[in-house]
């Protein structure tokens, strides 16, 4: 078990956070603890904010600010293991009050247990060159309670296939990108989506929600996902399961997001990624790899998107489109992708 004095204090931003953590039964990964406090940090360094004499609130670096990435994502880092630490502790906490009142303390056990288990799985899939200090200090808390690892929780999380899946998505003005490993998929968004509340955001909710249904699909059910976007509004919505804001638009597609992960037993971990490092980025903008790495199986655009988005075809496919009022016998007009 954990020493008490190896306690470590909670950053005052964890209250924020800490229901992704405690009160949501998601698992969570490295990333995860990683994104979310880089999201946190990645507005502005330490010297710039201390540069503002006029005492006005700064929303970014000023420009040509060096600092910034490197100080921000230290800031991150200090802050995403002291949540390794919290989560630790809390396991041990709950541990003991499982021996206490086994009726009572099982439940929040088992959720911890799950979170902290998928953590040191992560950390032991990464090559050492490839760790970070997030790994090594899991790998260190992990090592301190050995005995945890023989407790018992009935949950697909663990079972031999359950290492996660990576996926990358993204959004843009003209469509919709996918990546899974090598394989890519596609879809524009029609002419005039952008209407009645719906924008960039809700476009890159719509590419998480497309990326769940091609795993699932692709009978990917009952798996650890984790899917990677450069839409910080995203992260922070998927990560809280809740919106900050009340777009409608957004918030019913962040609902179809979570039932899908319901329904297919997904344990998402939503993770932040550069926009020059995001694959789907490509695909997004109509820039597509190799057509014979697209992904498959096709799937049936959902209702509620059928006005919005379309699929792509591959070059030299005529696609007939059919006119709003076919009795007026119009010429029908052919577009090729």
């Amino acid at each position: 078990m954990m020493a008490s004095g190896n306690t470590f204090k909670t950053p005052s931003f964890d209250t924020e956070r800490r229901k992704v953590m405690t009160r949501h039964r998601r698992a969570v990964s490295v990333g995860d603890f990683e994104s979310m406090a880089y999201t946190h940090y990645r507005s502005i360094c330490l010297s710039c904010r201390i540069s503002d004499e006029e005492g006005r609130p700064i929303q970014q670096c000023s420009e040509g600010c060096k600092n910034q990435t490197a100080r921000s994502r230290q800031e991150a880092t200090d802050l995403a293991i002291s949540r390794v630490y919290k989560l630790a502790n809390d396991l041990v906490a709950a541990c003991k009050a499982c021996m206490a009142d086994h009726s009572k303390g099982k439940t929040a056990r088992n959720e911890l247990l799950i979170k902290f288990r998928l953590l040191v799985l992560e950390a032991l899939h990464t090559p050492k060159e490839n760790r970070t200090p997030m790994h090594n200090v899991t790998l260190a808390a992990a090592g301190t309670m050995p005995s945890l690892w023989n407790a018992q929780i009935p949950t697909f999380l663990l079972t031999p296939g359950s290492l996660p899946i990576e996926i990358f998505v993204d959004a843009s003005v003209k469509g919709i990108g996918y990546t899974n490993g090598n394989q890519w998929a596609a879809w524009e968004l029609t002419r005039g989506w952008r209407s009645e509340g719906r924008n960039i955001p809700w476009a890159e909710f719509v590419a998480v929600e497309l990326g769940l249904r091609m795993l699932a699909a692709d009978k990917t059910g009952g798996r650890i996902v984790r899917v990677r976007s450069d839409s910080t509004s995203v992260v922070e919505a998927l990560s809280m399961k809740s919106m900050r804001e009340t777009r409608w638009q957004d918030n019913a597609i962040l609902k179809k997001i979570l039932a899908l992960c319901d329904e297919h037993r997904f344990a998402m971990a939503i993770e932040w990624v550069p926009t020059k490092e995001n694959p789907a980025d490509d695909p997004s903008r109509g820039v597509y790899g190799n057509w014979d790495n697209r992904a498959g199986p096709k799937i049936a655009i959902p209702v509620h998107l059928e006005h919005l988005v379309m699929d792509i075809e591959e070059p030299g496919f005529e696609r007939f489109v059919r006119r709003a009022e076919p009795q007026r016998h119009r010429r029908t007009r052919s577009m090729y992708v």
